[in-house]
């Protein structure tokens, strides 16, 4: 994960507005941005109050807002009061924290909510100097996220009450590409221009070879298809710019401590013990409990691999290196193991795709990504774990052996592990339309 700053010079370039010191001219759009910033509990006793709309311009009716102005009434919600993490809901209840967190927030928030066709919007108006927005469709209409505002509010009423010049418009797959450059490069300072010059910038760099991946060519073939579900699903984009407060959640101390002991076990840890009889580390507190787990670098005698297990270069591989797991297990094991793709929980709100391997006569998980081997109760209640798909060893050697093999298609690990069974059954069903080549 990464923490993106703006920096000096940036930040003259971006000194933005706050909107209630521009509009004080038109109260009632004034009142409507400072209904937004208030406290839930105190937008309900407000609005039970006898003439509160004619106080804030707000009205409730069912599971909306109603700000009327010029005769029209326009719906909107409360962004805050959405499902979004804790931190968001702080800093919305003040418009000063809003205004200067949007860019960050307004980029994490489109790459990980659940939103159909997400685009990030970069504009100017009268309202502020430069801004950011969060266009999306719900049920065949398309709806507008202000993150500075605090509303959510069909585009069109709420380029009626709040005019812009839109500058650019990037898709999901544009805000993994720059992501990708950024992360690549450590080159953050680039952001703003990113942004607003995305087309030309990637295209640009796509030409060198460090930076073909992020080429914004649309002619895709398979490798391409793959680079795309990767922005949706893999590498990096679990954590599209996700900063420090948001790998947070209720077990956080938990997974830490372990996470730390995983990468250096010989460092002295508060809740974990080695226990002699049974030739397992023991983990133990209050909070979560206990219970018992190996480090798969115990059992590793390959010094690279050994090295790798006991370095953040595990990281960001977990759908490769289940397969390399699955290949490694004795045939006992083999015959009982399966390849998990699914999804472990980040903070209070997020979930991020995994994949590992679970021996299900043993009911044990191995996870290569944080070099553990522990019980599958255990591990599904500490990540929160979610499995979407599971696939023998025998069906994996299938699907590779007629996707890949057969069919010659480009497969990555993540679109194996996800979506394999589904390719395989398709292919079969259509067997005569490929030739082996």
């Amino acid at each position: 994960m990464i923490n993106i700053k703006l920096y000096n010079n940036l930040e003259t370039l971006l000194t933005n507005s706050n909107p209630k010191k521009i509009i004080k001219r038109n109260n009632n759009i004034l009142k409507m941005l400072t209904f937004t910033t208030m406290p839930t509990f105190v937008k309900k006793v407000s609005n039970r109050l006898p003439f509160a709309n004619l106080l804030t311009g707000v009205s409730t009716k069912k599971n909306n807002y109603i700000f009327k102005h010029n005769k029209k009434k326009y719906p909107f919600n409360i962004l805050s009061e959405e499902n979004i993490q804790k931190i968001d809901k702080k800093n919305l209840t003040s418009d000063e924290i809003a205004y200067k967190n949007d860019l960050i927030r307004v980029l994490k928030l489109a790459c990980s909510m659940d939103l159909v066709n997400p685009k990030i919007i970069i504009y100017y108006s009268e309202f502020k100097s430069i801004g950011y927005l969060i266009s999306f469709e719900e049920n065949s209409i398309e709806k507008i996220i202000d993150y500075a505002k605090n509303i959510i509010m069909n585009k069109k009423d709420y380029l009626e009450l709040f005019p812009i010049n839109e500058i650019n418009t990037l898709t999901k797959d544009e805000l993994y590409r720059i992501y990708i450059f950024l992360k690549e490069t450590e080159e953050f300072q680039l952001l703003y221009y990113l942004l607003i010059f995305s087309k030309e910038i990637l295209n640009d760099l796509s030409k060198h070879k460090m930076f073909k991946e992020i080429s914004t060519n649309d002619d895709f073939g398979f490798s391409d298809i793959n680079k795309k579900n990767a922005s949706i699903l893999g590498r990096y984009c679990d954590y599209l710019y996700f900063e420090d407060s948001d790998n947070e959640s209720k077990y956080s101390e938990e997974r830490q401590e372990l996470d730390k002991f995983a990468l250096n076990p010989k460092q002295e840890s508060t809740h974990i013990a080695y226990n002699n009889k049974t030739n397992k580390y023991t983990f133990k507190n209050e909070s979560f409990g206990s219970f018992e787990f190996s480090l798969l670098s115990d059992s590793i005698d390959y010094e690279p691999i050994k090295k790798d297990l006991l370095s953040s270069n595990r990281y960001h591989k977990c759908h490769q290196n289940s397969h390399n797991v699955m290949a490694a297990l004795e045939k006992e094991d083999k015959d009982n193991a399966l390849l998990v793709a699914g999804k472990i929980k980040i903070n209070e709100i997020d979930y991020v795709y995994h994949s590992w391997v679970e021996i299900e006569n043993k009911n044990i998980v191995i996870d290569y990504n944080h070099n553990l081997i522990m019980n599958r109760d255990k591990y599904y209640k500490l990540y929160e774990a979610i499995p979407i798909q599971k696939t023998s060893k025998e069906n994996l050697s299938k699907i590779i052996e007629l996707a890949v093999g057969e069919a010659a298609l480009e497969l990555s690990y993540l679109i194996i592990n996800y979506f394999g069974q589904e390719i395989y059954d398709d292919l079969l069903r259509n067997k005569k339309i490929f030739t082996k080549k």
